[in-house]
């Protein structure tokens, strides 16, 4: 198995050697997990507003579509690094467990979802935009991949249907599918 490069950047601070290295020993390990990773991404930043050091250590790994991510803060950056490796450590392994050995029974169809709503007053301003490659998975991956992003919800390509889906979590805790057509 070839070696997994990280992708590391640092916010609010400069990665030394000895940062990279120990990253690199620490998340460089998951490796083992897969036969193929498309890449880690980890995001090391410094809160420079509170008096006392906070770092906040985000990884996300892409195991050949596959996104496993772990987020973690400490006073000590050491720390924080080794409570993130820990974390997505064992990301992986439910991951893997639901994935591999939890066979599950054909959902159900879910069920049609209707938006309505009054337009509000004053014009909706977007914040924050991001762009992601979908890829096809069934819903049971979906909601794996959900859960371990830790988001409410994820837009996939159905595997079986080819349609566009996005899948979410209802205020009962249970999901909801919302499946995109075009007239």
């Amino acid at each position: 198995m070839e070696e997994v490069r990280i992708n590391m950047t640092g916010k609010n601070m400069t990665l030394t050697p000895a940062i990279k290295q120990y990253l690199d020993e620490k998340i460089g390990r998951v490796s083992r997990y897969f036969d193929r990773i498309l890449g880690i991404k980890a995001v090391i930043e410094k809160d420079r507003l509170s008096h006392e050091p906070v770092y906040k250590v985000e990884i996300t790994l892409d195991a050949n579509g596959k996104l496993i991510r772990a987020e973690e803060e400490d006073p000590d950056l050491y720390g924080a690094i080794d409570k993130v490796a820990d974390k997505l450590e064992a990301n992986i392994k439910r991951f893997k467990e639901r994935f591999y050995t939890e066979r599950r029974s054909p959902k159900e169809k879910g069920e049609v979802v209707e938006f309505a709503g009054e337009a509000a007053e004053k014009p909706a301003e977007i914040s924050r935009r991001k762009r992601f490659v979908i890829t096809p998975m069934t819903e049971e991956e979906a909601v794996l991949q959900m859960e371990s992003l830790g988001h409410m919800f994820f837009v996939f390509l159905d595997a079986e249907t080819g349609m566009t889906k996005v899948l979410y979590r209802r205020k009962k805790g249970d999901y909801g599918v919302i499946e995109v057509v075009t007239e």
